[in-house]
């Protein structure tokens, strides 16, 4: 039953996956972009796409179609487009570039949330700005623990490499969205932590955090299909004491918050 669950798992997170993976495509082919987004893959979703990652990313992929399905798609832009001319003077390119995502002109554009700029100096600030202070967190946990990856991530995304001129943007919402999936890992390692003890009054507050992820704003708005119903199966497998469900979710959260004993 543990390995059906599992490959279960791994199925309904294969769309998340193909969805970053089609973000990938919109970089401009250089080794230093696709190894960042190659790392924020990795990092955040399903160990089973590692080998798929590995192998492809020497070719980008094509969206076939179809709004973007995964928690917080990351856009990433390397260029000037829809940047107006007075944004880009220099010494005056901001992160709030008061551009904002409109679904209908690509299926890339999630929502109507602002175009961030990473590389500008008040980046960190900006992003910061956008955490949801009302995001449930394991006890002794801080906006910090969650502020932290994402920022350095987004940092080392943020730079432009050697030869390439322009900007690089991400929309508000994924930005949110990566901070969702960062305090859902914490509820992972949470429930690992207390299960590895013993302590049954931790695991079960660590149980009720994992369920309530799947209803976390940005997660549900941005899925079209499989990434609720994949947290809701953590979640029940966490219920039911499955420590080989939990820690296979939690993988690829190793890189931000350490490893955990299997």
């Amino acid at each position: 039953m543990a390995k059906r669950t599992t490959e279960n798992l791994v199925a309904r997170d294969r769309q998340l996956d193909q969805d970053l993976w089609s973000a990938k495509g919109q970089l401009i082919d250089t080794p230093e972009l696709q190894r960042l987004l190659l790392e924020l893959v990795v990092t955040l979703e399903s160990p089973a796409q590692r080998a798929q990652a590995d192998q492809g990313v020497s070719r980008p992929s094509r969206r076939s179609g179809g709004r973007g399905r995964g928690a917080a798609i990351v856009i990433l832009v390397i260029g000037l487009i829809g940047i107006p001319a007075g944004a880009i003077a220099v010494g005056s390119w901001v992160a709030h570039t008061g551009q904002y995502g409109d679904p209908s002109t690509s299926t890339e554009v999630i929502d109507r949330s602002e175009w961030l700029g990473l590389d500008a100096q008040d980046a960190p600030a900006a992003i910061t700005s956008l955490y949801d202070a009302s995001l449930p967190l394991p006890a002794g946990a801080t906006s910090k623990d969650v502020i932290t990856p994402i920022a350095r991530l987004l940092k080392q995304m943020g730079t432009v490499p050697d030869g390439e001129t322009g900007h690089v943007t991400i929309q508000g919402s994924s930005v949110q969205g990566l901070f969702e999936r960062a305090a859902r890992c914490l509820w992972y390692r949470e429930w690992l932590e207390a299960d590895a003890v013993g302590d049954k009054a931790r695991r079960d507050a660590a149980t009720a955090g994992i369920r309530d992820s799947a209803t976390w704003p940005v997660t549900v708005a941005s899925d079209g299909g499989g990434v609720v119903d994949t947290l809701k199966t953590v979640g029940a497998a966490a219920a039911a004491d499955d420590r080989r469900v939990v820690l296979g979710s939690y993988t690829s959260c190793a890189g931000y918050y350490g490893p955990v004993s299997q």
